[in-house]
């Protein structure tokens, strides 16, 4: 952010607009950023969490939330699996008890 506010130094409790930032220089920090740490940050997020501090919380709660996220999607894809398996092993059963 203070490459592109043109400052020496920028505090994490110090909001960007107030530092000089515009809406214009905003989309110049998300590419910036996204360039830096990548992830599914947007522009809004900029706007909502205006410090340092707030959008390093703001990602690290994104960060939580997709890995919580994943986490599920992994579990249930492993539980899919466990119940194909149990449905299968149950018709060799039955099969075996027919024949």
């Amino acid at each position: 952010l203070q490459d592109v506010l043109g400052l020496d130094r920028i505090g994490l409790h110090d909001n960007f607009f107030e530092q000089g930032g515009n809406s214009l220089l905003l989309v110049r920090a998300h590419a910036r950023l996204s360039e830096l740490i990548g992830g599914d940050l947007q522009v809004v997020d900029l706007f909502s969490h205006p410090t340092v501090a707030l959008l390093a919380a703001h990602a690290g709660r994104q960060v939580a939330t997709v890995s919580v996220v994943s986490a599920a999607r992994q579990s249930d894809e492993r539980m899919d699996k466990v119940e194909a398996g149990q449905s299968r092993l149950q018709k060799l059963r039955q099969r075996r008890q027919q024949g």
